[in-house]
């Protein structure tokens, strides 16, 4: 019999949108931010996205790329991730024994253990993943290793653990962000500047013509 037992390692996604008194009480993920990964797997409109593995053995690596995209037109948002650990039984402790790394856009941003409190404490405190104006977009690169030193024999009996992480958008509010209207209206006060200019310019140069006369 083999010394590995299968044990269960489930990560949960849950992501709450909070927004600004002026846009009501809705708490849905807004459709214009998009969070997805590169198995075409998006996160619903409660927000939830799930990372499941089994069967891991010591020294496992488990990679994640999640598209993060704004598409919703005239709008941008802030968005935050934080860590709660709802438990880990068996023999091995894995919110201890398995490594977090995140990369957003190649630049590392947490590294540590799943657990979520080494370094930057994303139990205690949101992790800052930027702010995302319409057309922007980034990659959030999660890696989880499995400790490779973890002794054979604790893995007779299953281990379990869970752990949710919660990504928060936060809505700007609508005068933060250049409306369309006031692009129009900008525009055409350069425009007739520009055109006045050059009345007055072909002005000046027929009466300079009609004086050379």
């Amino acid at each position: 019999m083999s010394f590995i037992k299968k044990f269960i390692f489930v990560l949960v996604f849950t992501i709450i949108l909070f927004c600004k008194p002026s846009y009501g009480s809705n708490v849905s993920f807004p459709d214009g931010l998009l969070i997805g990964d590169e198995n075409g797997i998006y996160v619903d409109v409660n927000g939830d996205y799930i990372m499941y593995a089994d069967r891991m053995k010591a020294g496992d690596v488990i990679n994640r790329s999640l598209i993060i995209e704004n598409i919703e037109n005239n709008q941008s948002f802030e968005l935050f991730m934080s860590s709660k650990p709802l438990f880990s039984t068996g023999p091995i402790d894995l919110l201890d024994k398995i490594s977090l790394n995140l990369k957003l856009d190649e630049k590392e941003i947490y590294s540590g253990r799943l657990y979520g409190d080494d370094g930057i404490n994303m139990v205690t405190n949101s992790l800052p993943l930027g702010k995302y104006y319409y057309g922007d977009s980034a990659v959030l690169n999660i890696t989880v290793k499995l400790d490779e030193n973890i002794p054979k024999e604790l893995f007779y009996n299953k281990s379990v653990a869970e752990i949710i992480w919660k990504f928060t958008a936060i809505k700007e509010e609508a005068s933060d962000l250049p409306k369309t209207g006031q692009i129009i209206k900008k525009w055409l006060y350069i425009l007739s500047v520009c055109m006045m200019f050059v009345i007055i310019m072909l002005f000046i140069i027929k009466r300079h013509n009609a004086n050379s006369l």
